[in-house]
C-alpha cells in the first residue's frame, strides 16, 4: 500500500511538470498564445508555475473521477466509499447472529451452574 501510494504521487509530480514544460514550449515555439508563467525560483532555471496549467490538470482530474465513478455506478460495481461506509448485510446478520449465540451460551452456562445451588430457605431435609 505504501509503495503504490509513492508510486501515485511521483507519477502526479511527473504529469505536473510534463504538464508545465510542454506548455512553456509550445508558448516559446508559438503554439500558444501567451500566458502567465511565474519563476518560482530565481536562481533555478527550469522551476515555474503556470496557474491556468495548473487549474485545468485539478479540473480535469475531477472531470475524470465523476466519470468513472459514473461507469462505474452503471456497471454495478460498489464504490470504494460504499464500500467503506456501508458494511456489507449478510456479513452483519452473521456477526448479529454469533453475537446472539455466545449471549446464549453464556446464559444458558450461568443457569447450569446455579441449578446445583439450592433455593434459599430451604434445607435439604425437605420443608416442614
Amino acid at each position: 500500500m505504501v509503495l503504490a501510494t509513492l508510486a501515485t504521487v511521483i507519477a502526479s509530480q511527473a504529469i505536473i511538470t510534463g504538464a508545465y514544460s510542454l506548455t512553456q514550449q509550445a508558448i516559446q515555439l508559438g503554439f500558444l498564445p501567451r500566458m502567465n508563467v511565474i519563476h518560482t525560483a530565481g536562481h533555478e532555471r527550469g522551476q515555474i508555475y503556470i496557474p491556468f496549467v495548473n487549474w485545468t490538470l485539478a479540473i480535469a482530474t475531477l472531470v475524470a473521477v465523476i466519470e468513472a465513478t459514473v461507469i462505474a455506478r452503471r456497471l454495478g460495481a460498489p464504490s470504494i466509499y460504499s464500500a467503506r461506509l456501508r458494511p456489507d448485510p449478510d456479513v452483519a446478520v452473521a456477526y448479529a447472529i454469533e453475537i446472539l449465540d455466545e449471549a446464549e451460551s453464556a446464559g444458558s452456562d450461568e443457569q447450569s451452574a446455579g441449578s446445583d445451588e439450592q433455593p434459599a430457605g430451604s434445607d435439604e431435609q425437605g420443608d416442614r
